[in-house]
């Protein structure tokens, strides 16, 4: 079993960090660095992605350099940030707030629940999946 000391937890809080930068910079090659190569991520927000399944790099490094979840200017908020251990991964959950920064001033353009699968790929922990669901979600923002 995987024991989640301090250490190992600052390293799962960089994961989401790294995560978060990377797909706010649109940096489909760093985002795609924070998962396994076979990974799936599910879409919570964006009504032509939501509940769509994106699989493996070369889906994920698209994902990210073009948006297409109608968030082309954001930033991913995550907090609230718990961890349970099994034997060969950890699940993660945390609140994020995902913020529309294409106009004037930042818009709240939804609130998700991540439902996270981690395991450690050698030195680094990556996600195996990531499955965030939202709670509610602007879709006619300006």
């Amino acid at each position: 079993m995987i024991q989640l000391d301090g250490t190992i937890r600052a390293d799962l809080l960089d994961l989401y960090g790294r995560y978060a930068q990377a797909i706010d910079a649109n940096d489909g090659d760093r985002w795609a660095d924070c998962w396994l190569p076979d990974a799936e991520f599910v879409p919570g927000v964006g009504a032509r992605t939501t509940g769509k399944p994106i699989v493996g790099h070369a889906a994920l490094k698209d994902f990210a350099a073009n948006r297409p979840d109608d968030y082309p200017r954001a930033r991913i908020l995550t907090t609230n940030h718990t961890f349970v251990a099994y034997d060969d991964h950890v699940e993660g959950t945390c609140y994020g707030l995902v913020l529309d920064v294409s106009g004037d001033k930042p818009v709240l353009g939804a609130h998700v629940v991540y439902h996270d699968e981690i395991v450690l790929d050698g030195d680094r922990w990556r996600f195996r999946a990531r499955r965030p669901v939202a709670d509610v979600e602007d879709r006619d923002r300006a």
